[in-house]
């Protein structure tokens, strides 16, 4: 739809000149450089659309994680110097592709927010199944040294909690965040099993 009005302005521009022979000098040049504008800012467009269509493309062909590299994502954030401890029983269900991607990213966003907001603090991930539901906790304690950042930094619009929500929703899921009891916080999704589970 864009590429066409495009293509209509440069056309008039054009043909602007003939239509209107008693143009003074000026105003051709104007509509030359509108034509000219016109078709330079189509074929940007064009090349732009490509260019996220090739990267789509590449997106859907690269593998996307799931549960089997929830191990890796854990052990690279004891690498990075975090205290994570890993409760995973989803093996006891059989989720879907889309759950175990869905579970992956909010560990992983999870796990991000408490690297930023509660250094050093314990975090404690665990999955399991609940009532035809996959249930993804993310607990960590207050940040060593100092008060756990909740309400600014990881309150219900904070960073990566919007996407965590989405996830969850796309699936008919929830998601609840919080404060905890010992001053830390939590993420805790609730991902059904099967379509128009629970919420």
């Amino acid at each position: 739809m864009v590429s066409h009005h495009m293509s209509m302005i440069a056309i008039q521009a054009e043909a602007a000149p003939y239509k209107y022979p008693g143009l003074p000098e000026g105003a051709a040049e104007t509509f030359t450089t509108v034509r000219d504008a016109a078709r330079e800012a189509l074929t940007e467009m064009r090349r732009v659309v490509r260019l996220l269509r090739e990267q789509g493309e590449e997106a859907e062909r690269a593998p996307q994680p799931g549960l089997d590299r929830l191990g890796e994502l854990v052990d690279g954030a004891r690498t990075a110097g975090m205290r994570v401890e890993l409760d995973d029983r989803s093996g006891e269900v059989d989720p879907s592709e889309a759950v175990e991607r869905s579970a992956y990213r909010i560990v992983q966003e999870a796990l991000s927010n408490a690297a930023q907001h509660a250094p050093g603090a314990r975090v404690e991930v665990a999955l399991s199944p609940v009532d035809g539901a996959l249930e993804v906790r993310v607990a960590n304690g207050p940040a060593e040294g100092a008060p756990h950042e909740d309400a600014e930094g990881l309150g219900p619009g904070g960073h990566g909690l919007v996407g965590m929500r989405e996830r969850a929703a796309v699936l008919g899921g929830s998601l609840r965040t919080g404060p905890t009891a010992d001053g830390g916080f939590e993420v805790v999704a609730r991902l059904p099993l099967e379509a128009g589970g629970p919420q």
